[in-house]
């Protein structure tokens, strides 16, 4: 009773949507780039799998944030055929680490040589710097008399940094600074008066040669012997000196 067509219908698999999706991760900084290289997939059926490659690196906290990308992926298991594969990134963070540290000035001590002194090192006295830290520090204390020494007089001036090349990190730092001690000790010097002798006269007798020993080039002093002995015995030729150009407590005295 027909006179019948048949036409086949068509069965149709569309891919179903996979996504990997690239992990954020935070750090904390450690002087050296990190990198996180994990990431999630959704949307595979069954025991079909792949894998990712995912790249990012942050080394300081003022880049954040950075893209942590998924670059690629490979189906280890079932066929890729079957899926559309997308990539959602992350971002990679760094926050500011609180190291605690203890900077010094250093400390020194010359003899008085009429000349400035200066100590301009500074250094890690405790804690440690981080992979790749520099301290970048001047002391600015200067000392040329005995008068100048006292303690802290070779601070540590405003500015100091903490640098990683050419990054500033130094608000990765709790920084506490201690103050060198410049010193200038005396210089010994060497008063000599001279010697003489006479029979008894019932006259005073004095000898007026007297010299020092020591004394920076370019300084002066005025010395007169004040000795004097009449009767028979002996006694110290004795001086009074005068501090011309020259400051008594740079020196020490010996006769």
């Amino acid at each position: 009773n027909y006179a019948i067509t048949t036409v086949a219908g068509t069965l149709t698999v569309n891919p179903k949507a996979v996504t990997v999706t690239a992990q954020d991760k935070a750090f904390i900084y450690t002087g050296a780039a990190q990198s996180w290289d994990k990431y999630d997939v959704t949307g595979l059926v069954g025991t079909d799998a792949l894998t990712a490659v995912v790249e990012g690196s942050i080394t300081f906290p003022s880049e954040s944030p950075v893209v942590n990308e998924v670059k690629s992926h490979t189906f280890t298991t079932g066929t890729p055929g079957n899926y559309t594969v997308s990539y959602v990134n992350g971002e990679l963070t760094m926050t500011n680490a609180q190291v605690a540290i203890t900077i010094t000035a250093a400390s020194q001590g010359w003899t008085y040589d009429g000349n400035a002194h200066a100590n301009p090192l500074v250094t890690v006295t405790e804690g440690t710097l981080l992979p790749g830290d520099t301290l970048v520090a001047t002391a600015t204390g200067s000392v040329t008399d005995v008068s100048d020494t006292h303690s802290g007089n070779n601070p540590i001036a405003a500015g100091y940094q903490i640098m990683h090349g050419a990054e500033d990190v130094t608000a990765n730092y709790a920084i506490t600074t201690v103050a060198g001690t410049l010193t200038v000790n005396p210089k010994a010097v060497t008063i000599t008066t001279g010697s003489a002798n006479k029979a008894y006269d019932g006259t005073a007798l004095t000898e007026g040669t007297v010299s020092i020993d020591g004394l920076v080039s370019v300084e002066s002093v005025t010395l007169n012997t004040t000795g004097s002995q009449t009767e028979v015995g002996s006694s110290a030729n004795t001086y009074s000196i005068t501090w011309d150009n020259a400051k008594a407590s740079n020196y020490t005295v010996t006769e």
